[in-house]
């Protein structure tokens, strides 16, 4: 009885062990604002509960969020990502830190390049002293509007140097491409094509060489006025005199052809011999980028691709 009693009061006088109280990013909520969504572009603002917290954020499809395990496959693959971005930076003289990819106190971003009619979501996440991910990640859904219809169309004004191509409306995105006019029909007559299809299949074959690099069609679209040089920086001719050549464009915005397709024929000067002019917008037979894939250190959260 005794031996009993004193086991009794034993138990009731051991505390139970504190359960640790969470650090300042397991314990970090936030507030996620999306605003000014259009079909290819949305706002986001971010307010942590806690502004001495360290914290990353950012906007990925649906579709790419599905393919994360859980929380932390996906922290752990931003991280990754952060580490492959300092190694190559590095390589060109910035000095970067994973500190360098994160935001601290209320934080905001205009995200460009979305596709149309797509589902989103904003991830936000913490991280510690040790820049580690901490916590785990709030999430927000969005989805973008659908791309509206134009109506393009080009006028081709000749001049003693180049011939250029104008947009009816300059804030039209568009992709573009000419040809030499009997090899484009040869090409349409033995593929049994007509020449949108042609067009479509020459920018969806495009769009499979460079996906692998982040790129999509958008990043090599169109605005405002271009011009086709009848010389190149070296002097020599880019058309063959007199010869015929087909212009074709379409308009293009996030990720939807949005206008019907268009072509006009033109002929090359039979007398090429003017100097090349060196404006913005100039049409060449090699596709290229609209915008360089970089990262400025001054303005590090980019949008991953």
């Amino acid at each position: 009885m005794i031996l009993a009693a004193a086991a009794i009061a034993f138990t009731a006088c051991t505390k139970p062990t504190p359960e640790p109280e969470p650090t300042p990013e397991e314990a970090n909520t936030f507030q996620i604002t999306v605003s000014d969504i259009t079909a290819t572009t949305a706002s986001v603002a971010v307010t942590p509960s806690d502004n001495s917290v360290l914290y990353y954020f950012d906007i990925l499809s649906a579709e790419n969020y599905a393919e994360f395990a859980d929380d932390a496959a996906l922290m752990t693959d931003y991280v990754d990502y952060f580490e492959e971005l300092i190694d190559i930076y590095g390589q060109y003289g910035y000095d970067l830190t994973i500190a360098d990819f994160l935001s601290q106190g209320a934080d905001d971003y205009d995200f460009e390049g979305l596709s149309a009619e797509t589902t989103y979501y904003v991830v936000a996440f913490c991280f510690d002293s040790t820049y580690t991910p901490a916590g785990s990640v709030t999430k927000q859904q969005f989805t973008t509007l659908a791309v509206q219809n134009v109506s393009l169309s080009f006028q081709l004004q000749t001049t003693d140097t180049a011939i250029f191509f104008v947009p009816n409306d300059d804030k039209i995105t568009y992709l573009y491409d000419y040809d030499d006019a009997d090899t484009l029909a040869a090409l349409l007559t033995n593929n049994d094509m007509t020449a949108p299809q042609y067009f479509q299949a020459l920018w969806e074959y495009v769009e499979s060489m460079y996906s692998a690099y982040g790129y999509t069609l958008d990043d090599f679209a169109a605005q405002g006025t271009l011009y086709l040089p009848y010389l190149d920086e070296d002097g020599e001719a880019v058309l063959e005199a007199g010869h015929k050549y087909v212009f074709m464009a379409q308009a293009y915005t996030g990720g939807v052809w949005n206008s019907d397709f268009v072509s006009y024929e033109f002929a090359a000067p039979a007398n090429s011999a003017a100097p090349a002019v060196n404006v913005k917008g100039k049409l060449n037979t090699q596709m290229r980028l609209k915008k360089a894939k970089k990262i400025n250190k001054s303005d590090i959260n980019v949008t991953r691709k």
